[in-house]
């Protein structure tokens, strides 16, 4: 399609910012710092989409990002009474297929944190989550964090980051600033 919006002259495709990490990896955070903005080169009121409420496509009239959370195709499989451990098909999660099926240039930011970090954080919240939608349910991603092997997620989104061709950076998000770790190639 990028080839024939060029010969129509149509405006290029948007660029679609994916901010992934599990539940308390700090997407909000990041969506909120500086350091974001540095990585990016956004808009500091580039507008932010979640999987909750995405419509039946993705449409972007202008540069956006997308916090997603990399334990949705697990919380699925838990309501469907499948091992969550097992699912780490992100071509199965609805909104995940309608990043794919987007005319947008996709990059991703990947939140990278230890499990420790991760049911401690989750344990402290006591907001609602991002979306604004509904109350965080600590027990629900404190049971998943028990479930899941994080080393396998973050590989598993690797892979579907890379099969993809979708450009990403990894950060570490146990610290405030939020670095850029080094990948292994």
């Amino acid at each position: 399609m990028g080839a024939f919006r060029k010969r129509l002259g149509a405006e290029p495709a948007r660029t679609l910012w994916v901010i992934s990490g599990p539940s308390s990896a700090g997407k909000t955070h990041l969506l909120d710092s500086e350091r974001l903005r540095e990585i990016t080169s956004l808009d500091p009121d580039a507008p932010i989409l979640f999987p909750a409420k995405l419509e039946d496509e993705i449409s972007l009239e202008r540069d956006s990002y997308l916090h997603y959370n990399l334990l949705r195709p697990a919380q699925q499989a838990v309501n469907a009474d499948r091992d969550p451990a097992e699912a780490l098909d992100f071509g199965q999660d609805e909104a995940w297929a309608k990043v794919l099926a987007a005319d947008a240039n996709v990059r991703a930011i990947v939140l990278v944190a230890d499990a420790e970090t991760l049911r401690n954080r989750s344990g402290g919240r006591d907001f609602n989550e991002p979306d604004g939608a509904r109350a965080y349910k600590r027990d629900k991603w404190l049971s998943l964090y028990e479930r899941v092997d994080l080393e396998v997620l973050y590989r598993a989104w690797r892979a579907e980051l890379d099969a993809r061709g979708f450009p990403f950076v990894e950060l570490d998000s146990t610290q405030p600033d939020f670095p850029e770790l080094e990948r292994a190639r």
